[in-house]
């Protein structure tokens, strides 16, 4: 008989696959990645896997949301202990720098195999996230485009990603790639705070 898991083991699980998962696919590429791969992970079933994942694509698109959380709650926590929106753009640039991401070619590729209802809902879950970043910076959503900061985001993103292969390389300084990083990622701040 499978082991039935309490809701607070069913997050444990999620949390590390999440976690490990990502780095995985950071590391391998999406399409190079299995279902029994990310099972291996938390030691679960394909059964238990379906159980809290639609699918592979649900699994990816729900990860890069609770990494974003993550993100959020570790502002968050910084701006009740009275840390300056100054001193949350030098965290948030920090954060940034730690996160796992997938290629963009990955990224196309989810976009196509997801529903247009889970693309939609990924994506209103990012501007909801970039609301709530304006928010804390002490801007408001009204005055600073939380669609705008997504798409400087998206451009910071492609920028971090290693262009080494493939018909963009030749037009990519890659041994520039952190100082573009960092200037944009300024330039967000400095759309979000208005100087």
């Amino acid at each position: 008989m499978p082991k039935i898991f309490s809701e607070s083991e069913k997050l444990s699980h999620k949390q590390l696959l999440f976690d490990r998962g990502l780095a995985l696919i950071m590391e391998r590429g999406y399409k190079n990645v299995t279902v029994d791969e990310l099972i291996k992970l938390t030691g679960g079933s394909k059964g238990y896997f379906y159980l809290l994942f639609e699918s592979k694509e649900d699994f990816f698109l729900k990860a890069v949301m609770w990494q974003m959380e993550q993100i959020f709650q570790a502002l968050l926590d910084a701006s009740q202990q009275g840390a300056t929106p100054s001193e949350l753009s030098v965290l948030h640039r920090q954060l940034y720098r730690k996160l796992k991401f997938a290629n963009y070619e990955d990224m196309f590729y989810i976009n196509q195999k997801v529903s247009k209802e889970q693309w939609q809902q990924f994506r209103k879950f990012e501007e909801d996230f970039f609301a709530r970043i304006i928010k804390l910076m002490g801007s408001s959503p009204s005055e600073r485009d939380p669609q705008i900061v997504s798409n400087l985001s998206a451009l910071t993103y492609l920028s971090y990603m290693p262009v080494s292969s493939g018909e963009t390389a030749q037009y990519w300084f890659s041994e520039k790639s952190d100082m573009v990083t960092d200037i944009l990622l300024e330039t967000i701040h400095r759309y979000i705070t208005g100087h």
